[in-house]
């Protein structure tokens, strides 16, 4: 799922929880640069757990702010009804704290190489 970190591109002797670690930081890191090169003002940052509650609120907000539509807010709201979120730890409590401890070490890591 998504775009991992190029640095751990085809290599087979990579943590997986290392790999995860690294692809989540990738991610950030390009969302922000892309921040800064587009512009803050032209992204959403919509947390999961707000999409799961009200999904249909990202089609409304789309057609009041992009497109200038108007929509009809109770067939939207009938088609896109809440989801369930899924967004559970499913890790063990060692598996966890190895995430942790390696998230807070190639975040320093990326700040130190990139500045």
């Amino acid at each position: 799922y998504g775009v991992g970190d190029p640095e751990y591109a085809g290599r087979s002797d990579v943590d997986p929880i290392e790999e995860v670690c690294a692809q989540l930081l990738y991610t950030e890191r390009r969302m922000k640069e892309l921040q800064r090169k587009l512009g803050s003002d032209r992204f959403w940052i919509i947390e999961y757990e707000d999409f799961c509650r009200a999904p249909y609120a990202v089609a409304e907000r789309v057609a009041d702010e992009i497109l200038r539509v108007p929509i009809d807010r109770a067939a939207v709201r009938a088609a896109a009804p809440p989801l369930q979120s899924t967004n559970t730890i499913k890790l063990t409590p060692a598996e966890r704290a190895h995430a942790e401890a390696t998230l807070a070490r190639l975040a320093e890591r990326y700040a130190r190489r990139d500045g």
